[in-house]
């Protein structure tokens, strides 16, 4: 189970990764009409991701399965996704994986 859930780990994270980058930018406020009371400086090393619920569209192998929701919780000052009964059947992950009684499959849990 353990390289199943960094396969599918990796897949959520995935388009978050500029999350994390090092390099700050600049971004013109020009663009944005009406946009002068916004506070822009968090945007400054990339998109940051909060804790919420999210939206997308799932492909496995290839096979488009549609959209579904799933969220990402903090835990401790750190984020992680939580898989959902609905996701975790959409994902075709094994049944025998899932926590009995269970309503989030926590990815980190042994942090």
């Amino acid at each position: 189970m353990k390289f199943r859930e960094i396969k599918v780990g990796l897949m959520l994270l995935l388009p978050w990764q500029e999350a994390w980058a090092a390099e700050a930018f600049s971004f013109n406020r020009a663009h944005l009409h009406g946009a002068a009371q916004v506070d822009l400086q968090k945007y400054q090393y990339g998109n940051p991701l909060h804790a919420g619920q999210y939206r997308s569209t799932l492909s496995v192998n290839g096979r488009d399965l549609g959209e579904e929701t799933f969220v990402i919780q903090e835990h401790d000052g750190q984020l992680e996704p939580c898989i959902s009964p609905s996701l975790f059947d959409a994902l075709q992950l094994k049944d025998a994986q899932w926590p009995t009684a269970a309503t989030c499959l926590r990815f980190f849990a042994d942090r």
